[in-house]
Protein backbone atom coordinates (compact mmCIF):
# COMPACT_ATOMS: atom_id res chain seq x y z
CA UNK A 1 0.00 0.00 0.00
CA UNK A 2 1.66 3.49 -1.20
CA UNK A 3 0.78 6.45 0.70
CA UNK A 4 -0.56 9.32 -1.62
CA UNK A 5 1.62 12.87 -1.78
CA UNK A 6 4.89 13.50 -0.76
CA UNK A 7 6.52 10.19 0.61
CA UNK A 8 5.72 7.17 -1.87
CA UNK A 9 7.29 4.79 0.16
CA UNK A 10 5.19 1.64 0.09
CA UNK A 11 3.50 0.23 3.71
CA UNK A 12 3.64 -3.19 4.21
CA UNK A 13 0.45 -5.46 5.32
CA UNK A 14 -0.31 -4.97 9.37
CA UNK A 15 -1.47 -8.21 9.38
CA UNK A 16 -0.15 -9.80 12.70
CA UNK A 17 0.90 -6.56 14.24
CA UNK A 18 0.24 -4.07 16.99
CA UNK A 19 -0.37 -1.08 17.67
CA UNK A 20 2.88 0.34 16.58
CA UNK A 21 2.32 -0.12 13.18
CA UNK A 22 -0.83 2.03 13.42
CA UNK A 23 1.08 4.69 15.37
CA UNK A 24 4.12 4.65 12.04
CA UNK A 25 1.15 5.15 9.59
CA UNK A 26 -0.29 8.16 11.57
CA UNK A 27 3.15 9.94 12.23
CA UNK A 28 3.48 9.70 7.92
CA UNK A 29 0.72 11.28 7.57
CA UNK A 30 0.75 13.86 9.65
CA UNK A 31 4.35 14.55 8.10
CA UNK A 32 3.35 14.89 4.94
CA UNK A 33 3.71 18.21 3.56
CA UNK A 34 1.62 18.23 0.57
CA UNK A 35 -1.81 20.13 0.79
CA UNK A 36 -3.90 17.28 1.42
CA UNK A 37 -1.33 16.17 4.24
CA UNK A 38 -1.59 19.97 5.88
CA UNK A 39 -5.14 19.41 5.69
CA UNK A 40 -5.41 16.34 7.59
CA UNK A 41 -2.90 17.63 10.07
CA UNK A 42 -5.41 20.81 10.70
CA UNK A 43 -8.19 18.59 10.99
CA UNK A 44 -6.66 15.89 13.82
CA UNK A 45 -5.29 18.99 15.51
CA UNK A 46 -9.09 20.55 15.87
CA UNK A 47 -10.52 17.01 16.78
CA UNK A 48 -7.79 16.87 19.06
CA UNK A 49 -8.44 20.08 21.02
CA UNK A 50 -12.24 19.15 20.76
CA UNK A 51 -12.08 16.15 22.10
CA UNK A 52 -9.27 17.27 25.07
CA UNK A 53 -11.75 20.09 26.41
CA UNK A 54 -14.86 17.33 26.40
CA UNK A 55 -12.97 15.15 28.43
CA UNK A 56 -11.53 17.66 30.75
CA UNK A 57 -15.01 18.77 31.39
CA UNK A 58 -16.05 15.48 32.23
CA UNK A 59 -13.05 14.86 34.56
CA UNK A 60 -13.68 18.47 36.27
CA UNK A 61 -17.69 17.68 36.74
CA UNK A 62 -16.42 14.14 38.31
CA UNK A 63 -13.88 15.88 41.12
CA UNK A 64 -11.11 15.89 39.18
CA UNK A 65 -11.18 11.74 38.38
CA UNK A 66 -11.92 9.70 35.55
CA UNK A 67 -15.67 8.33 35.51
CA UNK A 68 -15.37 6.32 32.58
CA UNK A 69 -14.75 2.43 34.00
CA UNK A 70 -15.33 0.74 30.35
CA UNK A 71 -15.82 2.50 26.88
CA UNK A 72 -19.26 0.80 26.92
CA UNK A 73 -20.17 3.17 30.03
CA UNK A 74 -19.39 6.12 28.01
CA UNK A 75 -22.81 6.64 26.37
CA UNK A 76 -24.72 6.49 30.13
CA UNK A 77 -21.77 8.63 31.68
CA UNK A 78 -22.68 11.50 28.80
CA UNK A 79 -26.04 11.65 29.72
CA UNK A 80 -25.56 11.95 33.42
CA UNK A 81 -23.31 14.83 32.90
CA UNK A 82 -24.80 16.42 30.68
CA UNK A 83 -26.69 18.07 33.41
CA UNK A 84 -24.99 19.61 36.31
CA UNK A 85 -26.71 19.28 39.28
CA UNK A 86 -27.69 21.11 42.53
CA UNK A 87 -28.87 20.60 45.85
CA UNK A 88 -30.78 22.82 47.61
CA UNK A 89 -32.50 22.30 51.48
CA UNK A 90 -35.54 23.63 52.23
CA UNK A 91 -37.10 25.49 54.75
CA UNK A 92 -33.57 26.97 55.72
CA UNK A 93 -32.34 24.55 58.58
CA UNK A 94 -31.58 25.72 62.08
CA UNK A 95 -28.29 25.52 63.32
CA UNK A 96 -27.17 23.06 65.62
CA UNK A 97 -26.58 23.19 68.98
CA UNK A 98 -23.16 22.41 70.09
CA UNK A 99 -23.95 18.95 71.85
CA UNK A 100 -26.08 18.47 68.63
CA UNK A 101 -22.59 19.24 66.71
CA UNK A 102 -20.63 17.10 68.53
CA UNK A 103 -23.09 14.27 68.13
CA UNK A 104 -22.84 14.50 64.75
CA UNK A 105 -19.38 14.67 64.61
CA UNK A 106 -18.66 11.21 66.61
CA UNK A 107 -21.62 9.45 64.88
CA UNK A 108 -20.42 10.26 61.34
CA UNK A 109 -16.87 9.11 62.28
CA UNK A 110 -18.35 5.92 63.76
CA UNK A 111 -20.10 5.06 60.44
CA UNK A 112 -17.54 6.07 57.69
CA UNK A 113 -14.82 3.77 59.67
CA UNK A 114 -17.30 1.37 59.77
CA UNK A 115 -18.47 1.72 56.36
CA UNK A 116 -15.03 1.46 54.86
CA UNK A 117 -14.44 -1.24 56.87
CA UNK A 118 -17.58 -3.48 56.20
CA UNK A 119 -16.59 -1.87 51.97
CA UNK A 120 -12.84 -4.23 52.67
CA UNK A 121 -14.56 -6.76 54.13
CA UNK A 122 -16.77 -7.87 50.95
CA UNK A 123 -14.13 -7.75 48.55
CA UNK A 124 -14.83 -4.10 47.68
CA UNK A 125 -17.67 -4.54 45.33
CA UNK A 126 -17.84 -2.30 42.46
CA UNK A 127 -21.37 -2.68 41.09
CA UNK A 128 -24.84 -5.00 41.42
CA UNK A 129 -24.45 -7.94 39.01
CA UNK A 130 -28.11 -7.74 38.46
CA UNK A 131 -30.47 -5.00 37.97
CA UNK A 132 -32.04 -5.96 41.44
CA UNK A 133 -28.98 -5.92 43.27
CA UNK A 134 -29.64 -9.35 44.54
CA UNK A 135 -25.73 -9.74 44.04
CA UNK A 136 -24.32 -10.85 47.83
CA UNK A 137 -21.63 -8.67 48.37
CA UNK A 138 -23.32 -5.56 46.42
CA UNK A 139 -26.30 -6.28 48.17
CA UNK A 140 -25.11 -6.21 51.56
CA UNK A 141 -22.82 -3.15 51.07
CA UNK A 142 -25.97 -1.02 49.89
CA UNK A 143 -28.24 -2.09 52.57
CA UNK A 144 -25.02 -1.43 55.46
CA UNK A 145 -23.54 1.48 53.72
CA UNK A 146 -27.12 3.22 54.02
CA UNK A 147 -28.32 2.33 57.41
CA UNK A 148 -25.21 3.65 58.51
CA UNK A 149 -25.68 7.11 56.41
CA UNK A 150 -28.80 7.53 58.05
CA UNK A 151 -27.61 6.77 61.72
CA UNK A 152 -23.85 9.01 61.16
CA UNK A 153 -27.01 12.07 60.11
CA UNK A 154 -30.00 11.39 62.44
CA UNK A 155 -28.51 14.51 64.73
CA UNK A 156 -29.01 17.05 61.74
CA UNK A 157 -32.57 15.02 61.06
CA UNK A 158 -33.67 15.04 64.07
CA UNK A 159 -33.14 19.39 64.78
CA UNK A 160 -34.64 19.52 61.53
CA UNK A 161 -37.59 17.00 60.57
CA UNK A 162 -39.73 18.91 58.07
CA UNK A 163 -36.49 19.83 56.17
CA UNK A 164 -36.61 18.58 52.45
CA UNK A 165 -34.36 18.29 49.61
CA UNK A 166 -34.64 19.70 46.30
CA UNK A 167 -32.51 19.26 43.61
CA UNK A 168 -32.01 21.43 40.70
CA UNK A 169 -30.02 20.98 37.14
CA UNK A 170 -28.64 23.24 34.44
CA UNK A 171 -27.25 21.77 31.23
CA UNK A 172 -23.67 21.87 30.39
CA UNK A 173 -23.37 23.87 27.07
CA UNK A 174 -20.27 21.70 25.27
CA UNK A 175 -22.62 18.65 26.10
CA UNK A 176 -25.63 20.37 24.30
CA UNK A 177 -23.57 20.64 21.04
CA UNK A 178 -21.82 17.16 21.21
CA UNK A 179 -25.31 15.85 22.02
CA UNK A 180 -26.54 17.94 18.85
CA UNK A 181 -23.62 16.87 16.76
CA UNK A 182 -25.15 13.59 17.11
CA UNK A 183 -28.65 14.21 16.78
CA UNK A 184 -27.39 15.76 13.19
CA UNK A 185 -25.57 13.16 11.74
CA UNK A 186 -26.34 10.08 9.36
CA UNK A 187 -26.61 7.74 12.83
CA UNK A 188 -29.53 9.37 14.25
CA UNK A 189 -32.20 7.10 15.39
CA UNK A 190 -35.53 6.59 17.24
CA UNK A 191 -35.04 6.54 21.11
CA UNK A 192 -36.99 5.83 24.11
CA UNK A 193 -36.39 8.50 26.94
CA UNK A 194 -37.21 6.94 30.54
CA UNK A 195 -38.47 9.30 33.05
CA UNK A 196 -38.01 9.53 36.62
CA UNK A 197 -40.54 12.12 38.31
CA UNK A 198 -40.59 13.15 41.81
CA UNK A 199 -43.64 15.82 41.61
CA UNK A 200 -44.37 18.29 44.65
CA UNK A 201 -46.34 17.03 47.52
CA UNK A 202 -50.03 17.01 46.63
CA UNK A 203 -49.44 16.91 42.87
CA UNK A 204 -49.64 13.30 42.15
CA UNK A 205 -51.75 12.04 41.19
CA UNK A 206 -54.57 14.37 41.12
CA UNK A 207 -53.22 17.81 41.40
CA UNK A 208 -54.39 20.49 39.38
CA UNK A 209 -50.89 21.96 38.08
CA UNK A 210 -49.90 17.95 37.67
CA UNK A 211 -52.95 17.69 35.02
CA UNK A 212 -52.05 21.09 33.48
CA UNK A 213 -49.14 19.96 32.57
CA UNK A 214 -49.14 16.62 31.29
CA UNK A 215 -51.67 18.51 28.96
CA UNK A 216 -48.98 20.51 28.11
CA UNK A 217 -46.46 17.96 27.59
CA UNK A 218 -49.07 15.84 25.30
CA UNK A 219 -49.42 18.66 22.75
CA UNK A 220 -45.42 19.38 23.06
CA UNK A 221 -44.30 15.45 22.09
CA UNK A 222 -47.26 16.12 19.40
CA UNK A 223 -45.42 19.42 18.12
CA UNK A 224 -42.11 17.36 17.66
CA UNK A 225 -43.09 13.89 17.16
CA UNK A 226 -43.09 12.18 20.30
CA UNK A 227 -45.22 10.10 22.31
CA UNK A 228 -45.77 8.86 25.53
CA UNK A 229 -45.93 4.98 25.42
CA UNK A 230 -46.73 3.91 28.82
CA UNK A 231 -46.74 5.39 32.41
CA UNK A 232 -46.67 3.90 35.84
CA UNK A 233 -47.13 5.18 39.48
CA UNK A 234 -43.94 4.10 42.32
CA UNK A 235 -45.29 2.33 45.02
CA UNK A 236 -41.54 2.80 46.81
CA UNK A 237 -38.33 1.16 46.52
CA UNK A 238 -37.63 -2.22 48.31
CA UNK A 239 -34.32 -1.45 47.73
CA UNK A 240 -32.66 2.40 47.49
CA UNK A 241 -33.66 5.58 48.11
CA UNK A 242 -35.00 7.01 45.25
CA UNK A 243 -38.34 8.57 46.01
CA UNK A 244 -40.20 8.52 42.66
CA UNK A 245 -44.02 9.01 42.39
CA UNK A 246 -44.56 8.32 38.53
CA UNK A 247 -42.32 6.55 35.39
CA UNK A 248 -42.86 7.87 32.02
CA UNK A 249 -41.55 5.81 28.47
CA UNK A 250 -41.38 9.14 26.24
CA UNK A 251 -41.26 7.76 22.97
CA UNK A 252 -39.14 10.12 19.89
CA UNK A 253 -38.43 9.40 15.89
CA UNK A 254 -35.09 10.78 16.81
CA UNK A 255 -32.86 12.72 18.84
CA UNK A 256 -33.16 15.58 16.69
CA UNK A 257 -36.66 15.80 18.13
CA UNK A 258 -35.81 14.99 21.67
CA UNK A 259 -33.32 18.05 21.76
CA UNK A 260 -35.87 19.97 19.75
CA UNK A 261 -38.39 19.95 22.85
CA UNK A 262 -37.03 23.71 24.35
CA UNK A 263 -37.61 25.01 20.66
CA UNK A 264 -41.21 25.44 19.78
CA UNK A 265 -41.78 28.54 20.62
CA UNK A 266 -44.87 29.59 23.23
CA UNK A 267 -45.69 25.76 23.20
CA UNK A 268 -41.91 25.02 25.07
CA UNK A 269 -42.23 27.75 27.87
CA UNK A 270 -45.90 27.05 28.66
CA UNK A 271 -44.71 23.31 29.60
CA UNK A 272 -41.26 23.90 31.21
CA UNK A 273 -43.31 26.42 33.36
CA UNK A 274 -45.64 24.00 34.33
CA UNK A 275 -42.81 21.34 34.82
CA UNK A 276 -40.94 23.49 37.04
CA UNK A 277 -44.13 24.20 39.04
CA UNK A 278 -44.78 20.37 39.31
CA UNK A 279 -41.70 18.21 38.88
CA UNK A 280 -39.47 18.91 42.12
CA UNK A 281 -37.22 16.72 40.78
CA UNK A 282 -36.29 14.08 37.75
CA UNK A 283 -33.92 11.64 36.10
CA UNK A 284 -34.15 10.93 32.48
CA UNK A 285 -32.66 7.48 30.85
CA UNK A 286 -31.85 7.54 27.27
CA UNK A 287 -33.05 3.68 25.97
CA UNK A 288 -33.14 1.90 22.27
CA UNK A 289 -36.48 2.38 21.48
CA UNK A 290 -36.87 -1.28 21.81
CA UNK A 291 -35.57 -1.53 25.02
CA UNK A 292 -38.28 -2.40 27.24
CA UNK A 293 -39.63 -5.30 25.45
CA UNK A 294 -43.45 -5.67 25.43
CA UNK A 295 -45.63 -7.98 27.53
Amino acid sequence: MARRGGDNRAFTSPHGRDLLYARLVLEAMCNDTTEAGKRFAKEREDLYLRWHRLIRTIIADHGGDSPFPSIESVDEVLDYLEWHRKSHVYPKPRPLTSDEQNCLKWRTEIALEATQEIFINLGRPSQPQDWDGTEGPWSAWEEVSTYLGHWGNEPYHNANPNSKLKQSARRHGIMIEYRKEIATSDDDRPVLMVNLNKYFEGEYPNGATYKDYMKALDVLLEDVGGKILWRTPVYGQPRGTQPLDEILGVWYPSHKAFLALRDQGKTSEENFRLRSLAVESAVIHRCPEDGIPKP
